[in-house]
């Protein structure tokens, strides 16, 4: 009889049980390399309708606080021009916002609804507060805006 003395090697039991357990660790790594990507992506568009909507509201506030007459026309969902006029007419000021990665709904709401601003003139001489509401919305995911309700007024 042969005796059975040192073996060298991997048995094919053995191989198979290292693929098995290397499949199921690099499969757990990767989807969680795609969840946090993911994530990623979806704060990182979250964080640009926030400084969309916030740019905005810079905007519209500082007109309303010139004490200027001042017009807001949205010409398309993805441009607002906020234009501000001297007491002769002139234009003083014109601040144009576009970007076609994001949609924006300015509106004016009140006890009777809300106005969705296309074309409005605003005179902060007659009007000290206004109620205004913006969204801004990712022209990809456009069923999730960010908003912002505040009330603009010139002291």
């Amino acid at each position: 009889m042969r005796s059975i003395q040192s073996q060298r090697g991997l048995s094919l039991v053995e191989v198979l049980g290292v693929i098995a357990i290397s499949s199921f660790v690099i499969i757990t790594i990767s989807s969680l390399l795609v969840s946090a990507m993911s994530t990623s992506n979806k704060q990182s568009t979250k964080s640009q309708l926030q400084q969309q909507a916030n740019y905005i509201l810079v905007v519209w506030r500082e007109c309303q606080e010139s004490g200027l007459r001042y017009t807001i026309n949205q010409e398309s969902p993805s441009r607002i021009t906020f234009n501000t006029f001297e007491e002769s007419g002139t234009t003083r000021c014109s601040q144009v916002i576009e970007n076609v990665n994001f949609q924006y709904v300015l509106t004016l709401p009140d006890e009777d609804g809300t106005t969705v601003i296309e074309s409005e003139e605003f005179n902060p001489k007659y009007i000290k507060y206004i109620p205004v509401e913006i969204q801004v919305k990712d022209s990809k995911n456009i069923q999730k805006p960010y908003k912002i309700t505040t009330i603009l007024s010139r002291l």
